[in-house]
């Protein structure tokens, strides 16, 4: 049971189940949604149990139709005190406020229960846009007031307001499907984003020779799949253009941009993503960093442990290691785990490989809370057992250059890489897997 506190839902298996409760019941009458709800969650633990029953009691509740049977289920287990044996291990003030929260839910569920209520989806059911239509959006930003969170200033954003961006449907991301009713499902359309403002809508033959390339994935974006937010932004469909069409991509869909249309808080604006994707798009397309290698940081910045597998493989086989120390990769925003996984080519790199770059891993210690940074200075105190004199040659060098910059932390960091390493108790060290 993964609980995050005491009250009905705030636990993993209740969030799991609610979207599977509003499919079933959002399809089928009371009592056949009931049976195919008892049938899926056959898998369940006995410990999770109690947040089944007390959860489907609660939204059943909740939206008028609460039958007999549930009801008496979920009081006979709070007046028989069943599950609470697990809440007993996190001590009795927890346990007493379980307590208390059950007490008020079986009033709760005796009390005259609200009016039946329209039980609706809280996904994306319909497919919006062909493959290949190409769509032109509307910027609005004149009355945005974003906090220091987002990447462009405010001043900047407001130059924005009205300009149109363009689209192509790429596919559809079913980025969650329900195992109840298989037809619920939550599509998310994926497009390619051109990296260009117009201010008038442009001609579709105008821009068909922008779509002369096969389609990068930082090109990419997904976003909320209801037509309402296109509107909102005064879209119009100029065209269809198949060019450079796939039935099949060769990225994860953790690769591409998430641009969120429904949310707009002071900290997060679609517009600002758009533009700070567009400004990426930019910046990669104007690098002079190989195609390849930029392939490569995006396999080890991939969050699917499998592509950044293969990833940190390639990386093992590249004599250049230059491009593993703390690479600054241009509009991409998973440098975090480029870094992490770079440490760990690194780290399986051999003494001889890894003499000349010693200085750029000593500099990567100048903030152990950069990400890596743990790993090389394992590895650092690994190189400085089979090689001492050149250890401690680059060590006093790097001190040196601390001293003079007043970085009194790096100094710190430099002088307890072994300390660190041999404090296996204290020493918190990344899984390194290959």
């Amino acid at each position: 049971m993964g609980a995050w506190n005491c009250s009905i839902n705030g636990n993993d298996t209740a969030q799991d189940l609610m979207d599977e409760y509003r499919a079933a019941f959002y399809y089928n009458d009371v009592n056949t949604a009931l049976q195919k709800i008892v049938d899926y969650v056959d898998y369940l633990d006995t410990d999770e149990i109690p947040d089944f029953v007390y959860s489907l009691a609660d939204f059943m509740w909740k939206k008028g139709i609460l039958v007999d049977s549930v009801k008496n289920k979920a009081i006979e287990m709070i007046d028989s005190n069943y599950g609470l044996k697990i809440w007993e291990e996190a001590g009795e003030k927890v346990l007493s406020k379980r307590k208390k929260v059950l007490e008020a839910f079986k009033k709760q569920l005796l009390s005259q229960q609200p009016d039946k209520k329209k039980i609706s989806m809280k996904v994306n059911m319909d497919s919006i846009f062909s493959p290949g239509d190409v769509i032109v959006i509307e910027l609005k930003t004149k009355d945005l007031n974003c906090s220091d969170y987002v990447c462009v200033n405010l001043s900047e954003i407001k130059k924005y307001d009205g300009k149109y961006v363009v689209l192509r449907k790429l596919y559809d991301h079913i980025s969650w499907s329900s195992s109840i009713e298989p037809n619920v499902k939550d599509i998310w359309p994926v497009f390619q984003l051109l990296p260009y403002y117009y201010d008038e809508i442009p001609n579709i033959d105008d821009i068909e020779k922008l779509f002369n390339h096969d389609i990068n994935y930082y090109e990419m974006i997904e976003t909320d799949g209801k037509l309402l937010y296109f509107k909102k932004r005064n879209y119009k469909l100029i065209g269809n253009i198949t060019n450079y069409l796939k039935d099949k991509y060769e990225h994860s869909n953790n690769d591409i941009k998430s641009v969120f249309f429904s949310v707009n808080k002071p900290w997060y604006y679609a517009e600002t993503e758009i533009i700070n994707q567009i400004m990426d798009i930019n910046e990669i397309n104007n690098c002079n960093i190989d195609k390849e290698i930029l392939e490569l940081y995006r396999k080890l910045g991939n969050g699917e442990r499998k592509i950044a597998r293969e990833g940190i493989k390639e990386g093992l086989h590249i004599k250049d290691l230059s491009i593993f120390m703390r690479p600054y990769v241009p509009g991409f925003n998973k440098s975090k785990r480029v870094w992490e996984n770079c440490a760990r080519i690194l780290y399986h790199k051999s003494d001889e490989e890894l003499m000349p770059y010693l200085e750029q891993m000593f500099e990567w210690l100048q903030d152990l809370n950069w990400p890596g940074a743990l790993i090389i200075s394992k590895r650092l105190y690994e190189f400085s057992k089979n090689h001492k004199c050149i250890f401690d040659t680059i060590k006093d060098k790097c001190i040196k250059r601390a001293k003079e910059n007043n970085d009194k932390i790096w100094i710190i960091v430099i002088n307890e890489i072994k300390n660190n390493a041999e404090n296996k108790e204290g020493y918190w060290f990344p899984e390194i897997y290959i």
